[in-house]
């Protein structure tokens, strides 16, 4: 990871923190900060992802993958985009099945990692289970609103942890032989 990407990491675990404080000390302010910041992540990511794909994946083996995620990405971008209008109680669901989806995938990465003899499969692996934990925890709070808003305030502080984790990480220097 070069230094520009980690001063990202390290900039968007640091608003993932002030995020969760904010949930704790205006609940009605972060309902609707959490719709736009989602909101425009999703379009962002499926524009560029369209345009990367128009640029360069068209030719790129599996390259229609791309156009269908960046599709889908701007397609979730303009739900998001509706959800304001809705009880806070959709926009916490809606947090907590992109919680438990992203934990299926951290876990899909880690048991990759392991099927092919990677030694660094644990924490994927680990991020996993503890994301479906708290989209679970969630689930058996979703009655409360005040409760989901501790869960996903948890649940911002632990990916923030991951974010600072992933920036002091070490590169892994691979040398390939002729």
């Amino acid at each position: 990871m070069g230094t520009g990407k980690r001063i990202i990491s390290l900039l968007t675990g640091i608003v993932m923190i002030l995020g969760a404080v904010m949930m704790f000390i205006e609940p009605e302010l972060t309902y609707l900060v959490i719709i736009l910041v989602v909101d425009i992540i999703l379009l962002y990511k499926g524009i560029q992802s369209v345009v990367y794909y128009f640029r360069m994946a068209k030719y790129m083996v599996d390259g229609l993958s791309i156009f269908f995620k960046g599709i889908l990405m701007l397609d979730l971008g303009i739900f998001v985009f509706f959800l304001g209008a809705m009880p806070p109680v959709f926009v916490m669901l809606y947090l907590v099945v992109m919680l438990a989806v992203s934990g299926a995938l951290f876990m899909a990465k880690g048991l990759e990692s392991k099927g092919v003899g990677a030694k660094n499969w644990k924490r994927p692996f680990i991020d996993g289970v503890i994301r479906i934990i708290l989209a679970v925890l969630c689930l058996f709070f979703l009655n409360s609103l005040e409760m989901m808003q501790i869960m996903i305030s948890v649940t911002l502080v632990f990916s923030s942890l991951d974010r600072f984790v992933t920036a002091f990480k070490e590169n892994a220097i691979v040398y390939v032989g002729v």
